[in-house]
């Protein structure tokens, strides 16, 4: 999940520093065990890892098999529910992150609707209380919070890792604004 699955399987045009994951089923893993291994090979090749051991509920699991220097199976979330993953992440992250920001751009430009029921299980798990957010009052909310959100800070974040430096001026509360009209 995260902008290094949107690169792999969706040829996002920024790079990522980390690899994330969700543990979807931990039934028969000895997962601290997997992870010290993962997380060892990862840092021998200057990636970081984070895995989410306890995922909100709600998601929908598909698999894809990329072509790039080799043929790999991934398993992964729904394009749906990792809209979902990155509007969370977007709307209750305690500070803006540039890379959220781009990828939610990218998100507005596919026309896809974000999984709510793994969305509104989220904020309930990090925040306490439920938004009950659906397809008639997401754009208010979220036009709400994009208003709050410095995009000085936004494009500083990402710059370093954009291919094309003309997509930062993507990065602004009315260009967000416009493509959620249209959305």
């Amino acid at each position: 999940m995260g902008g290094a699955a949107l690169r792999i399987l969706y040829d996002l045009r920024r790079f990522s520093e980390a690899l994330d994951f969700s543990l979807i089923n931990d039934k028969g893993y000895a997962f601290s065990e997997i992870n010290s291994e993962i997380e060892r090979g990862m840092k021998l090749n200057g990636l970081e890892i984070e895995v989410d051991s306890r995922p909100p509920m709600g998601w929908v699991l598909e698999t894809t098999l990329v072509n790039k220097i080799y043929l790999i199976n991934i398993a992964h979330l729904d394009l749906s529910s990792m809209y979902a993953t990155k509007l969370h992440a977007c709307l209750f992250r305690k500070y803006a992150k540039g890379r959220d920001f781009y990828d939610l751009v990218w998100y507005l430009t596919k026309k896809i609707a974000p999984n709510f029921i793994l969305l509104n299980n989220a904020i309930e798990q990090t925040q306490g209380k439920g938004l009950c957010l659906s397809d008639t009052n997401f754009k208010g909310f979220l036009l709400d919070r994009i208003g709050k959100v410095d995009f000085k800070v936004v494009r500083s974040d990402v710059d370093r890792f954009l291919e094309d430096k003309n997509e930062l001026k993507l990065l602004d509360a009315e260009v967000i604004k416009s493509l959620l009209v249209k959305v």
